[in-house]
């Protein structure tokens, strides 16, 4: 484990202590998937069977890839301003 994957855990276990009960509140196993999936180049969904091979996909599109971390970015910024505004 790295320096930066063990200061991600340690935050992990300041929020939410030291055992996350998945059944009991699995919203935060997600909350934890979308603010650090980025950092730790977790993908939310498995890659489809049906995808195009990346030589024939269209370069000036943005693949699911793209369009997950973008996703993941505003979900962070969303929460960002949230935390500011007290919400």
């Amino acid at each position: 484990m790295d320096d930066r994957e063990a200061r991600i855990i340690e935050e992990l276990i300041r929020r939410h202590g030291g055992v996350i009960d998945v059944e009991a509140s699995p919203e935060v196993v997600i909350a934890i998937i979308r603010q650090y999936g980025p950092e730790l180049d977790i993908e939310l969904t498995p890659p489809s069977p049906t995808a195009p091979e990346p030589s024939r996909a269209r370069r000036d599109e943005p693949t699911v890839r793209d369009l997950m971390k973008e996703l993941l970015r505003l979900s962070r910024d969303v929460s960002k301003i949230r935390k500011h505004l007290g919400v």
